[in-house]
């Protein structure tokens, strides 16, 4: 009775007991982290050049209601000192920024790049005037190793060619704002 027993535990033990896996090799492990990205807008005087989002610009454009239309959502532009980065994608609509060299700028965004992606956008001017955006993006798995991001920016219909970096950059040009236009300031002033 006792062999029967030990026998009995010994089975028991053995069908237990699983073959061991093991875990996947490293180069079996494939964890992607896009760059989400914005797209960064500079206004120049048509006439000078001058910066237009420059507080200390004569004629500069930052008394007009400029506001983002994204997804049928009119949102006005924010000032914003300092933005920290934080993946997934946050998106912080649109926002005027002082670059470190001094020059200023509009990003809009950010933008998603974890798949297909097809963002329309408009920036009113707050002047009668729009400027009309669609952002693409799409992954294309080539290979589980190394994924092929195809991204591509339209600006009024006319493909914008993406500069190194994570960010579109465009300059728009526009006539300094006069008195004549002041009808069409907006109450909230972000860098008042």
């Amino acid at each position: 009775m006792k062999r029967l027993f030990y026998f009995a535990v010994a089975l028991l033990c053995f069908a237990a007991c699983e073959e061991k896996q093991e875990p996947p090799k490293e180069e079996e492990w494939v964890i992607w982290d896009f760059v989400n990205y914005s797209v960064e807008i500079e206004v120049q005087d048509v006439k000078t050049g001058a910066d237009l989002l420059d507080p200390e610009t004569e004629g500069n454009i930052l008394d007009q209601a400029i506001v983002m239309i994204y997804k049928g959502q009119t949102i006005p532009m924010k000032s914003c000192e300092e933005i920290t980065r934080a993946n997934p994608a946050r998106f912080y609509g649109l926002i005027w920024h002082k670059r470190l060299d001094g020059g200023y700028f509009l990003a809009a965004g950010e933008f998603n790049t974890g798949g297909t992606v097809n963002v329309p956008f408009a920036i009113d001017w707050g002047d009668g005037t729009k400027t009309e955006f669609v952002v693409t993006s799409d992954v294309k798995d080539g290979s589980s190793k190394n994924p092929t991001i195809i991204r591509a920016l339209t600006m009024d219909g006319v493909s914008v060619e993406h500069q190194n970096g994570a960010n579109w950059q465009v300059t728009i040009k526009k006539e300094a704002q006069t008195s004549s236009n002041d009808e069409n300031t907006k109450e909230n002033n972000p860098v008042d």
